[in-house]
């Protein structure tokens, strides 16, 4: 009876009967009376209770920790300008699903082909890639706000040239990028305001790759440090910051060698242009701005 009456609230089918009934039999008779006020919640919100095949991470994402994403996720660059009560809808329609990745593991490995496009909630994540010899290279930093995999999952679908990777313990959220670019049956306002936002997140990627090109292209070590240096000093409005770099990723970024990088910071150190201590720098020297 209970499955009979649940499945008519979600979506008439067999699937769903087996969905609800498995779950059914993993939860007491608190978490029973829990999904079934959840989903006449969704029913009253969304005035259908048409859920269609959603995928099991999804259903249990939307219906736990999912309830509260929209306040979150309207902060973001993807969502940016998007009521929450839309976000809300948007979650279940992109099928969202959230995990959690401690520091250093890979998120999507060299060569992986991707359909999602990742949000990150908490942490930072870094695109990284490992030459032929060895050498490894810092091609973009993603803090929370932040997304990645978008021009793999809606562009040609082809192999990661890169690996993505948690730089610290990072909550990432996963949207299913098929169904963002499909145009929705309702014309609804906010899913335009979602593929204008993507447009805004590629123009911005574009421009992040052009400072990182910027930054690398001097002969010396210390004008690549100057260049860098003098990017942030204008992005913080301050001649004291912090960077998102480890020495390791600065210099990855950076495309020169760690120990010449730090025997420079050293040198300027001395000559009174920057002090630093760790990630944390004063710069001395006027700059240009």
């Amino acid at each position: 009876m209970l499955p009979s009456v649940l499945c008519n609230i979600c979506h008439k089918s067999s699937y769903g009967h087996v969905l609800i009934t498995t779950f059914l039999k993993k939860v007491g008779t608190t978490g029973r009376v829990y999904l079934i006020f959840t989903l006449l919640w969704w029913k009253i919100v969304f005035n259908s209770g048409e859920f269609g095949f959603l995928p099991w991470e999804t259903l249990t994402f939307c219906f736990g920790k999912g309830v509260c994403m929209p306040q979150r996720l309207s902060n973001t660059q993807l969502f940016r300008n998007i009521p929450e009560e839309c976000i809300r809808r948007l979650l279940v329609c992109l099928k969202a699903r959230e995990k959690s990745f401690k520091k250093g593991y890979p998120i999507y490995m060299e060569g992986f082909s991707i359909k999602e496009i990742g949000v990150v909630l908490s942490g930072c994540v870094i695109m990284e890639f490992i030459d032929a010899l060895g050498t490894n290279h810092i091609l973009r930093v993603v803090k929370a706000g932040g997304s990645f995999g978008e021009e793999y999952a809606c562009g040609s679908r082809g192999s990661l040239l890169h690996t993505v990777r948690a730089s610290e313990d990072s909550d990432i959220l996963f949207l299913d990028a098929s169904v963002l670019l499909r145009p929705c049956e309702k014309s609804c306002s906010w899913h335009q305001k979602l593929i204008e936002n993507l447009v805004y997140v590629s123009v911005s990627r574009s421009l992040q790759l052009m400072r990182k090109v910027l930054h690398s292209s001097p002969k010396t070590i210390r004008e690549r440090l100057i260049s860098y240096l003098s990017e942030r000093v204008k992005w913080n409005g301050s001649y004291e910051f912090d960077i998102e770099f480890s020495r390791q990723q600065l210099a990855d970024y950076l495309n020169v060698d760690r120990s010449a990088l730090c025997n420079e910071l050293s040198k300027m150190h001395k000559e009174g242009l920057v002090t630093y201590r760790k990630n944390h720098f004063v710069v001395h020297m006027k700059l240009d701005n």
